[in-house]
């Protein structure tokens, strides 16, 4: 069921392949590092703290809302709080990336998983704080094999996981059957709170051969969709180059990096399944002129598509301008 704000949005028409006006707009990572009042609350507060305060976690949602307008926000969370369901808790450091506070060796230490079903309850009262927002909400997870990378291994090399995955399949897709298992438990309570679609970031799968890819991470990723009952956007890198194999699992929409033109993809998949992208984030770097002539082309290019939603490749980077997004906000709703 659809709130009541939601029921005339152009995002979700766009999911649903009805969006005959301006392209929707929103950006991966939009609510973070790159905004000054962001940076406000960030000076103030831990990381793992804003993710674990509904009314910091609620404020950082709507933050590019209320300066940019887009068409849909993203809750403001991180993938890897799902492993806290079974007792393994993220560390956030001052500096460089998130890993766990104790890492998953082998089958062996499965046993050390233990059930902690209100360990993100602040998800979903962040959702609940955000009822009265103007636009849809998105609630995300990570994929069950990139969240058991993270669980693996600090880092994105995937090194010590394909090790395990090539040695033991049997227990590493045991490994990610638990992962997914609490996934789906933590996607139906963002719904039930109140999301309105979902986006899968499977981000380090793109890293997996095509058989591998077919083997290790798709067939969890349907068992997601399948799950829940508002649309679901998957994304990966390479996502662009998986395309055609991502939708077999029949997901509502695919987030496109730009390794290959949306209208493309679009000739290969036929019409029945939203594309989202694929805007590369470092060109928000570049001057004024060269940001919107780039948006430009990328909207003509899909002009008239109903299924089309301009976001970016990859997400907001920590150091983007502000000016830049507003150059590309404007320059898609531009006449």
């Amino acid at each position: 069921m659809l709130s009541s704000h939601a029921c005339s949005s152009s995002f979700l028409a766009a999911l649903n392949r009805e969006n005959h006006g301006c392209p929707p707009v929103w950006l991966m990572r939009q609510a973070g590092r790159y905004l000054p009042e962001y940076r406000k609350l960030r000076s103030k507060n831990s990381l793992y703290d804003m993710f674990h305060c509904p009314e910091i976690a609620a404020k950082v949602t709507m933050q590019p809302i209320e300066r940019f307008g887009m068409d849909a926000a993203i809750l403001f969370a991180d993938i890897l709080l799902v492993l806290e369901l079974v007792g393994i808790k993220p560390v956030y450091p001052p500096e460089g990336g998130a890993h766990m506070e104790w890492h998953v060796n082998g089958p062996q230490d499965f046993e050390k998983f233990t059930p902690k079903p209100d360990a993100v309850n602040s998800v979903y009262e962040t959702i609940r704080l955000l009822e009265n927002r103007n636009v849809p909400l998105i609630g995300f997870s990570g994929g069950p094999l990139t969240v058991a990378s993270y669980a693996i291994e600090k880092g994105h090399h995937l090194h010590k996981t394909k090790e395990w995955l090539y040695r033991d399949p049997k227990s590493f897709h045991e490994l990610l059957q638990l992962i997914t298992d609490q996934t789906i438990i933590y996607l139906r309570s963002q719904v039930e709170a109140g999301v309105d679609a979902l986006q899968i970031f499977d981000s380090w799968a793109g890293l997996l051969g095509f058989a591998e890819l077919e083997e290790f991470s798709l067939p969890y990723l349907k068992q997601l969709i399948d799950a829940v009952d508002v649309p679901v956007i998957i994304f990966m890198r390479g996502s662009s180059q998986y395309a055609e194999r991502i939708a077999q699992i029949k997901p509502a929409g695919i987030s496109l990096d730009w390794g290959r033109p949306p209208h493309e993809v679009r000739r290969a998949l036929g019409p029945d399944i939203a594309l989202q992208g694929n805007l590369d984030p470092s060109l928000l770097h570049a001057p004024r002129e060269q940001i919107a002539h780039r948006v430009r082309e990328l909207l003509e290019t899909m002009k008239g598509d109903p299924a089309f939603i301009f976001g970016l490749g990859h997400g907001m980077l920590p150091d983007l301008p502000v000016e830049g997004v507003s150059t590309l906000i404007e320059t898609v709703r531009s006449p």
